[in-house]
């Protein structure tokens, strides 16, 4: 299958993803991942760095929400939680790796140390920001919870300014993607303001963010390259996606009739529609 037919049916994927999800979800922000699933069939398309980095970002951001739907499913909403984490799940395994080496080869991204673990420190920080900056604007939709909505956005903005940083090779780059993790994580662990059903979710998408940049920093204080992989990056990523995609068919599979909650998109009862 061409790189070019791979990126059409990917953009595809995710662009169903975006459907089931509006066909089934009416009340809160709804329009955030749809928006965010849009934006990624497009930049799949564009050969820059950047745009290849942040629709493969959206997609494992919208992976870990349809993870959350799958979880806390009521059984009224199974078209969204099943279609937004398959959609996105094919996305990411459909993707080709060759348009992200091409892209960076061509904006002659050649950073010194573990440019592998450069660009997966990208995606996640630009699918976290996507994932809090969706949960900000549930919270203030909600607007029961100011300060947690706060922390939501500030965490948002510090990802953000680490994918800044990580695409311009810049140290500062790893350092606030870090603070921002290390941050995000004292507060779940704290119980500050977060909702329960949340707190391991985010908790995991922070160590993640802390733990991925260790051999890159640890070779760099003893300033030698890293060890090159034995497993084929390609390899891992196809076992993550089908990991992650797995755990959420199970959990859709045994909670077909949990209590009708989604605390990614959860509103005020006296604001959903009757």
């Amino acid at each position: 299958m061409s790189p070019r037919l791979r990126t059409l049916l990917a953009a595809a994927a995710g662009l169903g993803a975006a459907a089931c999800f509006a066909v089934d979800v009416h009340t809160g922000p709804w329009w955030f991942p749809v928006g965010a699933l849009g934006l990624a069939a497009v930049f799949a398309h564009v050969p820059h760095l950047g745009a290849q980095l942040a629709a493969r970002g959206f997609w494992w951001s919208n992976l870990v929400l349809g993870v959350l739907f799958c979880v806390f499913d009521s059984g009224t909403q199974r078209t969204a939680s099943f279609g937004l984490t398959t959609g996105a799940a094919v996305a990411l395994l459909l993707a080709p790796a060759s348009a992200l080496q091409e892209a960076a080869a061509r904006a002659k991204y050649r950073p010194g140390l573990s440019p592998l673990t450069l660009q997966l420190l990208m995606v996640l920080a630009i699918a976290d920001a996507e994932t809090l900056g969706l949960f900000a604007v549930a919270s203030a939709h909600d607007r029961s919870a100011p300060y947690e909505t706060l922390v939501y956005a500030l965490g948002a903005a510090g990802f953000l300014a680490g994918f800044v940083g990580l695409y311009r090779l810049a140290l500062w780059g790893v350092l606030a993607s870090w603070v921002t993790a290390a941050a995000v994580l004292t507060a779940v662990l704290a119980g500050f303001g977060f909702d329960r059903d949340l707190r391991t979710a985010l908790a995991l998408l922070s160590t993640l963010q802390l733990v991925a940049p260790l051999p890159m920093l640890v070779a760099l204080v003893r300033r030698r390259p890293p060890r090159p992989a034995r497993v084929p990056r390609a390899w891992l990523s196809t076992a993550a996606v089908l990991f992650v995609w797995s755990v959420a068919m199970i959990s859709l599979a045994r909670h077909p009739a949990a209590a009708s909650y989604h605390p990614a998109i959860a509103v005020p009862a006296s604001e959903v529609p009757h």
